[in-house]
């Protein structure tokens, strides 16, 4: 007896809507329940497996690491599996349910599509996570919804247009009509990342899960990354700048120890609890791209020592790191810097789906921007920051495509760290600094407290090993760095907005707690400038005390100032030793 290999199946929406009811369950009555009927314990099936154990067991166990049970409900595709491959050819919006998505090492699912803006719904409809250890791939978007959790493991590797995770559920009806909007089901599962997840340039990943983390790498270039763990999670407005993730979480927790790539793009941790230990890098070297990064909690967040957070390039973007209600901690990098050569990330891996063959003898080549290259085609050439189409019967060997741009160096970009309590401690670098202008930073708050867009502090503490930097690099005036808070500010920190070397005004700084101030810097507050006129330090507690000595009017514990009176005291040796790189203006918001 001879076991037949199962076929490639054509579904569609309107076929296998039902499974049979009668008892004619041939494999060519019915292909799309081939697997399942060799499985029924009837007497035929019985027999096989007595005769054939071996074969069956082996097959089984090849079927077990690729997704089973695959069901068109809207769409159509077809499924066909080959050796240690499963390919699926769907059409637009297809939606499948699947008993098991998992994918083991060395094995491939890929979904063929109609192009990049094709997308493909996967859902797993058992109680069984989803594993992926080997490799996903497609040309267009792939969604992937399992309750009981999704984890990308170390070797796994993903090359899609755009790749979504979710252990929330989400109606069918949103996500054709492109709402992001899920919702909390049956099953708890986490969303995690250890492998690597690469896109094409525009793409986007989304993690969403009621814990989320990446330990990976992620690399979409000018596109979106967004860790999102709540409750429900909403992402409105997707790929455009008034991108908001609106979450309910409580000590839901987003987790980043790894690398999160947006060259140009957005990257964005939401969540009860942020904490980034790794790399987040919006960076870009191309001309009018512009990155921003924004980690967000409902309780904590925490950018640890090492982490290493940027937005630089020649148009530097926008960082923002708050709390809603407790606090925000950073002892990490924080950069924007405007620069025409920012940090980049070496040696990333890049999606294949940018190289095509459009006809016979030419090759079309669509150039990463961000002058990372691509290799493996069939010469040498070197094109310039648009496409081009060149021959590929003129090159012969290995081509590494390489850009050229020309990019103008730009001023800094805005740092913000927001909470109901701020601490800047540790070995925390904040550098919004700008080749033709430095940018802006705030901390706690932004002048005095009164701009309505910007949540204030109740406290703020800037320790002593810390500097606050926004300079004028070449030319121009030096940025605008303001620490605030409603209640008390502590700040033993450094400062510098110093105006270009070239040309151009110091920077403004202000260094305020509304009740109480404790200002005393271990390094310098300098908003000098060698071709222009000094920059002003404001110090606008509500009452302040010039003495010659004293003690402080507090305790502090843990990173959190306590005073015990209003006001502060403030050493005439202290504004002494800042007039030396720095105009200084005293005032005071109270009554006396």
């Amino acid at each position: 007896m001879k076991i037949r290999p199962l076929p490639a199946v054509s579904l569609n929406s309107a076929q296998f809507q039902t499974r049979p009811r009668s008892g004619n369950r041939s494999p060519r009555a019915c292909p799309v329940v081939y697997a399942e009927w060799l499985r029924k314990p009837n007497p035929f099936t019985w027999a096989v497996a007595s005769a054939f154990a071996l074969p069956l067991i082996g097959q089984h166990a090849a079927f077990a690491q690729l997704p089973t049970g695959g069901m068109v409900t809207q769409g159509g595709a077809s499924i066909a599996t080959s050796g240690n491959k499963m390919t699926v050819t769907n059409t637009p919006g297809t939606n499948i349910n699947w008993e098991s998505f998992s994918i083991g090492a060395g094995k491939t699912v890929q979904f063929v599509q109609q192009n990049a803006g094709s997308m493909v719904f996967n859902r797993v409809t058992s109680s069984t996570p989803s594993s992926i250890l080997g490799s996903l791939l497609s040309n267009g978007k792939v969604f992937l919804i399992n309750p009981n959790g999704v984890t990308i493991g170390n070797g796994a590797y993903i090359d899609t247009a755009a790749f979504v995770a979710s252990s929330l559920g989400i109606k069918t009806e949103d996500l054709m009509a492109g709402k992001f909007k899920f919702e909390n089901g049956a099953g708890s599962g986490k969303v995690a990342n250890y492998g690597t997840i690469v896109t094409q340039s525009g793409g986007f990943v989304y993690f969403v899960g009621k814990d989320v983390e990446n330990h990976g790498v992620i690399h979409t270039p000018k596109g979106e990354i967004i860790l999102a763990a709540g409750n429900t999670v909403e992402i409105i407005n997707p790929k455009s700048p008034e991108l908001r993730v609106e979450i309910t979480a409580n000590g839901n927790q987003a987790v980043n120890l790894g690398k999160l790539i947006a060259s140009g793009g957005t990257i964005g941790m939401f969540a009860g609890n942020v904490r980034h230990s790794g790399v987040a890098q919006a960076s870009t070297a191309e001309l009018n791209a512009q990155g921003r990064i924004v980690f967000r909690a409902k309780q904590n967040v925490t950018l640890d020592a090492g982490s290493r957070t940027e937005a630089s390039g020649p148009t530097a973007g926008k960082i923002t790191i708050q709390s809603e209600n407790t606090t925000a901690t950073v002892h990490g990098t924080v950069e924007a810097i405007g620069t025409a050569s920012p940090k980049l990330e070496q040696n990333l891996p890049q999606s294949q789906t940018g190289i095509t063959l459009a006809r016979e003898n030419t090759l079309t080549i669509t150039p990463d921007l961000h002058g990372n290259g691509v290799s493996a085609l069939l010469g040498k050439v070197n094109i310039a920051a648009t496409p081009k189409t060149v021959a590929a019967s003129a090159y012969q060997a290995t081509t590494t495509v390489t850009t050229a741009a020309t990019n103008a160096p730009g001023k800094g970009g805005t740092i913000e760290i927001l909470a109901p309590t701020v601490v800047v401690d540790g070995s925390a670098a904040i550098d919004a600094s700008g080749e033709t202008g430095g940018g802006t930073i705030l901390v706690g708050g932004d002048l005095q407290g009164k701009n309505p867009d910007i949540p204030n502090a109740k406290r703020t503490f800037v320790g002593e090993d810390v500097t606050l930097r926004a300079d004028a690099l070449l030319n121009g005036n030096g940025g605008k760095v303001i620490v605030w808070a409603d209640q008390a500010t502590h700040f033993v920190a450094s400062i510098s907005a110093r105006g270009g070397a070239q040309g151009g005004n110091g920077g403004f700084a202000e260094v305020s707690g509304k009740d109480y101030l404790y200002f005393n810097p271990r390094g310098s507050m300098d908003l000098r400038a060698p071709n222009g006129q000094t920059g002003t330090l404001l110090l606008d507690p509500r009452n302040v005390t010039i003495t010659g000595g004293g003690t402080d009017d507090g305790t502090f514990t843990l990173g959190v100032f306590d005073p015990n009176t209003t006001g502060a005291n403030l050493r005439w040796s202290t504004i002494s030793t800042q007039l030396q790189t720095t105009n200084v203006v005293v005032t005071t918001s109270g009554a006396g």
